[in-house]
């Protein structure tokens, strides 16, 4: 369960995600720098799974993670692997192209159905959906709210919210990140299941991430709690590498 939205800039991009999760689960620890692969990168992490739903990294690519709840529901693997940790193995990743390799060399059959979005500079959402049955990629050119779900009702909450999306950068002149930061901590279009920060007797939004991806730099500012009523932490920075400006890797280093 999650709400994402995306905003391109001159040199980079936005992005905003809202993360719902059931009162069982353990909370989120907070981002922290890690190595992935070759990239540094940086994520919030899941105690229960070992993964992550959000992270960045140095060459610029966001990858975030939305749960898919289909309407013909297939069996679930007998031993799932965490979805999250799809996602820390897509940050190693130097682009949404090397995203898209790896996804289709993935055992998906031992995955739950999910929603896998890539960020990247000037260029469109990349979008790849398991339903437990089959994948399908597109890519996503709209600003705005890119992604959103709920276990108990997928085409309303979507609705709902895209509506008040919508409403919103209308009634200001368009998008700004300041709307995204204001729309995501909201729970308009009223308190409850459909708000975009949401709340049920079995589940909540538990967290916000924003990361901003910028010509010479990155940062990840997460807020610990429901977003309606929770400040945010300080940022957590990395500088932006051009990877094609270090040439080839050698072996070892």
């Amino acid at each position: 369960m999650c709400t994402i939205s995306w905003l391109p800039t001159p040199d980079g991009y936005q992005v905003r995600m809202n993360r719902d999760e059931h009162h069982s689960r353990a909370p989120g620890e907070p981002p922290a720098v890690f190595r992935a692969g070759d990239l540094e990168a940086i994520a919030p992490m899941d105690p229960d799974g070992g993964g992550t739903w959000i992270g960045v990294n140095e060459a610029g690519l966001t990858l975030a993670l939305a749960n898919v709840y289909p309407t013909n529901p297939v069996a679930l693997p007998l031993e799932p692997r965490s979805r999250g940790l799809l996602v820390m193995d897509a940050l190693a990743s130097p682009d949404a192209a090397a995203v898209d390799a790896l996804i289709r060399e993935t055992d998906l059959l031992r995955l739950r159905p999910f929603q896998l979005l890539a960020f990247e500079p000037s260029a469109p959402v990349w979008v790849a959906t398991w339903d437990g049955r089959a994948l399908s990629v597109t890519r996503c050119e709209d600003p705005g709210l890119v992604a959103t779900s709920s276990s108990r009702d997928q085409k309303t909450a979507e609705k709902v919210r895209r509506s008040w999306f919508n409403t919103q950068a209308r009634a200001s002149g368009g998008l700004s990140g300041g709307l995204l930061d204001r729309l995501h901590r909201s729970r308009h279009p009223q308190p409850g299941p459909w708000a975009v920060s949401m709340e049920r007797s079995d589940a909540a939004t538990v967290s916000m991430s924003a990361v901003t991806v910028g010509g010479t730099r990155l940062s990840f500012v997460y807020t610990p709690g429901p977003p309606h009523r929770t400040a945010p932490s300080e940022p957590v920075v990395l500088p932006r590498t051009c990877l094609e400006a270090r040439g080839p890797r050698q072996p070892g280093t």
